[in-house]
């Protein structure tokens, strides 16, 4: 059933009043009188508002008694109407018949949607309704001269790109359609290719009986208003890899197959993927965007731009752009962006905090607002114009039909119009134009220096800087080839900016010194490079990395692309689209820069205290959990391999979920079957190999596999039964204390659930009592002694470290794992507040050990972010520690030491 439409106030009610006398004089028979009152309402607004609609209804009395039916039709959908065009056109052989044919549909079809749209319907249902119109005629004009005139083998070897709003389902009233035709054949068949085009542009464009179906373009076809009419497939391949300019990368952002043999215009898109959206940030496209919104403005100024709602200032195109802009910079990485529908781009850009929410939301209404005027000033003649009428008379007309009211309708619409376009314009020049710096004495002689007309030791003495540092900095500008001349202007100003802070912000020799070797190892990667400059305040961040965080200099230095994430700080991480037959180097690549990227997102936060260390261990362990999915969904996909012949169980950081920036991804791989042995062991080998090698992008995951039964020894693989046999028989009380954090993570989980069930009955077996006791007490003080050293600190195994909190963690859960299953796979922090919650330890003993792990986990991660020390064991000097001191508050050795007093004592008590 129809909704109920809106019906708004009528535009101009003398000009309605007339133009209703005139119908009544022209069609004397229609039944006015029976006329639904909802209807003459819709009829009511037509007239008083569009000449085109009104001289439709007198000319023509079948449209005008659309007008009787209740509820007023609505517009087709493209299949609907294709199918409709078909069926009335299949009789007739001649061009011009089949043409004026569709012209009459096409006029009943806008007068549908034009009486919709001024009773209030939705800004997106009315551009659907039209590009399904021009989808709809296009095929049908295609189809028809197949059947009469070319063979009808062609619509299989023949597709019609649609550009631009057609492309996006945005079409206004008296848009052209812009097209691309493309055949897939022998070239020997390009001329009737060609023929084949030209009937349809013919069909659709021509004026007959003062009308069109639709405007024809083909200027976004390659080589443009010079190129070919057809191109081949294979040619348009190969142009748009070699030879395309950066607007028509753009105008690809919304092509999509509208006609002929839409399965080969999806491949043709598929494609040309890495053309339109590059795998990285490509922020060098700013660059281009600008040239392009300059040379608009400059078309703008002559055309009268304050009244131009299209191309002047803060108008539609900018929405447009800067929306396009962003796609194109953040597409290639993020899936979800390559949507052709602006709407739906500026809600995706909000979602993933690439955009602030406000923007976006402003950003959203503004286009609709601008679209909908753009319809009404179009819909009054259906002439392709974007300028706002100069008379009064007609201003309060186009307001009124927009939903303003009283006398002062029209001042009110353009103030809103002003000011959405002013606020429009600043979003758009905020993107594409940074604040500028004044220019000062060093600025200047930073600029001589990078021309070269100042020596390197002339400045060097002034900036208090190493000389070799400025001659390494300037040796990069100079270098020769293709290359370095595209980045040498580029570096010019990041450089420029470097030395800048390096003297205002007081930074020491040496960052200067890592800031030029992570540049080296970047190479040729201008899109960074671009970024950089378009956001000096990124130059700044990296600088403080390079003073401050050993862990991030190394992940650069190892993968420089990790730096892009500066770019998308706030983004929520996605694990990448891994499409099926990818291949597997891509796909792998796109995991490992992935990983590589929300690492560094998540130690530059930390590094910054813009999130909570709690954050932290949750972002790593969500990552590792999404890289293992992924991972091993590319290593069982292709035969003889399965992902049921395997379930992979985490343990340890890994399978309570908790891990850290150094930390191992402890596994063990068991299988269902003793048959599925061999192929389940080749899988397991084939997942770890893929997860761990290093790749261009960056380097893998360490696994660690020592943790399975018999350790190093031990086959890598065992069964099911295996791995409960050798815990029911013969696994050590450590062995027993890993298994309380076991986690089944992929592969055949059915068998991991079926594993943790038989374990808790296992573990219900045994008997632990003061015995066991003892062995911890022993295992404890074994690590003291052997892994510390006098004078050093090592949060973990120092007296009262963390390890004395996991292993009252660990000996509590192994106690009541059998009548507590959902200790299973449970962080230290999980595993105290649900024995606090359950009762096993009080709410005062559960909080002290939470705050004292926090605290010193906390320290653990910070020493690692600041210091990176190599090596399994990692020991701190009292001057060490203090780093921390800015993140954990001063007095640090005293709290260490409180907090570590606290840790033996509760170990003592609750042990037991």
């Amino acid at each position: 059933m129809q909704a109920k439409l809106k019906c708004l106030e009528v535009p101009d009610e003398e000009w309605a009043s007339f133009n209703i006398e005139r119908l009544k004089e022209a069609h004397k028979t229609f039944p006015w009188k029976s006329l639904p009152e909802e209807n003459y309402l819709l009829l009511n607004n037509l007239l008083g508002f569009s000449p085109y609609a009104t001289n439709i209804l007198l000319r023509r009395r079948e449209v005008l008694d659309l007008f009787t039916l209740f509820p007023f039709p609505s517009p087709k959908g493209s299949q609907c109407l294709f199918r409709e065009i078909v069926k009335k056109t299949t009789s007739l052989t001649h061009w011009k018949d089949f043409a004026l044919t569709l012209r009459k549909i096409k006029q009943e079809e806008a007068i549908k949607i034009l009486a919709h749209d001024l009773a209030g319907r939705d800004f997106r249902k009315t551009v659907f309704s039209i590009t399904a119109l021009a989808e709809a005629t296009l095929k049908a004009s295609l189809y028809w001269l197949t059947e009469t005139s070319f063979p009808e083998e062609f619509r299989q070897k023949f597709f019609i790109l649609g550009m631009g709003k057609f492309g996006a389902r945005e079409l206004n009233y008296s848009s052209d359609i812009d097209i691309i035709y493309f055949f897939h054949g022998p070239l020997s068949r390009k001329e009737r290719f060609i023929a084949l085009a030209r009937e349809i542009t013919r069909i659709m464009d021509t004026l007959l009986e003062g009308d069109r179906v639709f405007r024809v373009d083909l200027g976004l076809r390659p080589g443009g208003k010079d190129g070919e009419l057809v191109y081949s497939a294979r040619a348009g391949v190969n142009y748009y890899f070699y030879n395309a300019h950066p607007f028509e990368r753009l105008a690809l952002v919304k092509a999509r197959p509208v006609a002929g043999n839409i399965k080969l215009g999806k491949s043709f898109l598929k494609i040309l993927k890495p053309v339109i959206y590059p795998p990285f940030l490509d922020f060098a496209y700013l660059e281009h965007i600008k040239d392009l919104k300059a040379r608009i403005e400059k078309e703008a100024r002559k055309k009268g731009a304050e009244k131009n709602i299209k191309i002047g200032p803060g108008g539609i195109r900018s929405v447009e752009f800067f929306c396009q802009t962003l796609q194109m910079i953040f597409g290639g990485k993020h899936p979800y962006l390559r949507t052709r529908h602006t709407l739906w781009a500026l809600n995706f850009l909000a979602k993933y905090k690439i955009l602030p929410e406000d923007e976006a939301s402003f950003l959203k209404k503004a286009y609709i607002f601008l679209r909908q005027v753009e319809h009404r000033i179009q819909t009054v003649h259906f002439r392709q114009t974007y300028t706002l009428p100069g008379e009064e008379i007609a201003l309060k007309r186009l307001a009124k039909s927009l939903g303003y009211t009283g006398e002062k309708a029209h001042q009110d619409f353009l103030s809103d119009l002003n000011n959405i376009r002013h606020q429009t314009e600043e979003i758009f020049s905020s993107l594409l134009e940074p604040e500028n710096t004044k220019k000062t004495n060093l600025s200047e002689k930073l600029d001589l220096f990078l021309e070269g007309e100042i020596p390197s030791k002339e400045l060097a003495s002034e900036l208090n800087l190493p000389s070799h540092l400025l001659e390494d900095l300037r040796n990069m500008l100079e270098a020769k080839g293709p290359l370095a001349s595209r980045r040498a202007p580029l570096l010019k100003d990041i450089f420029k900016t470097v030395l800048e802070k390096i003297v205002s912000a007081k930074f020491e020799p040496e960052t200067l010194a890592r800031f030029l070797s992570f540049f080296e190892r970047l190479g040729g990667r201008l899109s960074f490079y671009h970024a950089l400059k378009h956001d000096p305040e990124k130059i700044v961040d990296l600088l403080d990395i390079f003073k401050k965080s050993a862990f991030l200099q190394h992940l650069l230095m190892e993968a420089p692309g990790a730096a892009e994430a500066l770019f998308e700080l706030e983004t929520a991480f996605v694990p990448p689209s891994i499409a099926p037959g990818m291949q597997l180097e891509e796909a792998l690549g796109l995991l490992r820069m992935a990983k590589n990227e929300e690492i560094f997102r998540v130690a530059f936060l930390d590094l910054k205290q813009k999130i909570s260390f709690q954050d932290v261990p949750a972002r790593l362990s969500s990552l590792a959990d999404n890289i293992i999915f992924e991972t091993y969904k590319i290593a069982s996909s292709t035969k003889p391999y399965h992902p049921d012949q395997l379930v992979i169980l985490g343990l340890g950081k890994l399978g309570g979920k908790e891990l850290g920036y150094r930390s191992d991804l402890d596994m063990v791989f068991i299988t269902p079957s003793e048959e599925e042995l061999v192929p389940a062991t080749k899988l397991a080998q084939r997942f770890i190999h893929y997860l761990t090698t290093p790749l261009p992008e960056g380097p893998g995951y360490e696994v660690d596999t020592r943790l399975r039964p018999e350790g190093r020894k031990g086959p890598l693989v065992i069964t099911l039964e295996g791995f409960l046999k050798y815990h029911q028989e013969d696994s050590d009380l450590w062995e027993k204390l890993a298994l309380v954090r076991l986690r089944p993570l992929v592969g055949n989980l059915e068998a991991g659930d079926l594993l943790l069930e038989k374990l808790a009955n296992i573990l219900a077996s045994f008997n632990l009592g003061p015995e066991e006791v003892a062995k911890i007490r022993n295992m404890r003080l074994k690590m003291e002694k052997e892994r510390t050293t006098p004078g050093k600190f090592n949060p973990k195994v120092s007296p009262g470290g963390l390890a004395d909190i996991e292993f009252i963690a660990l000996w509590l859960s192994l106690k009541n794992i059998s009548q507590y299953q959902a200790l299973w796979g449970s962080s230290i922090l999980e595993s105290i507040d649900f024995m606090d919650k359950v009762g096993l330890i009080s709410q005062l003993l559960a909080q002290k050990l939470k705050d004292n792990y926090l605290f010193l986990r906390r320290l653990e991660q910070l020493l690692i972010l600041l210091l990176d020390k190599p090596g399994e064991e990692k020991e701190y000097s009292l001057e060490e520690l203090k780093l921390c001191e800015e993140y954990l508050g001063g007095g640090l050795d005293e709290k260490i030491s409180k907090i570590c007093e606290e840790n033996r004592k509760l170990f003592n008590e609750l042990l037991v």
